[in-house]
């Protein structure tokens, strides 16, 4: 049996970004989305990267489709010297009403 671990640690990162959003057609909707932040306040660096597209069949319903990139490094400067180095990529299926 393997030993077990765990810690923990709390940060909190300013984040820019850019979030767009164009029609395609009547139902058809492309969204892009990208961020950075952190910039040593709280994490080293973290970004994302998202494209998705949107399908409305109604007014008030979005069937959407896509990708996304999301990244953290962080190091706290403590004595614990907690690291947390983390890239994701996955493609996401989503409904908002």
């Amino acid at each position: 049996m393997s030993p077990t671990t765990s810690a923990s640690e709390d940060w909190l990162d300013p984040i820019i970004g850019l979030d767009y959003r164009t029609a395609l057609s009547d139902k058809w909707v492309f969204y892009g989305r990208a961020d950075i932040g952190g910039f040593g306040v709280g994490s080293e660096l973290s970004w994302q990267l998202g494209a998705y597209f949107g399908y409305k069949p109604s007014q008030n319903w979005n069937l959407f489709g896509g990708y996304r990139h999301l990244a953290f490094d962080y190091e706290s400067d403590n004595a614990s010297q907690f690291f947390y180095s983390m890239s994701t990529s996955r493609p996401l299926l989503g409904v908002s009403i």
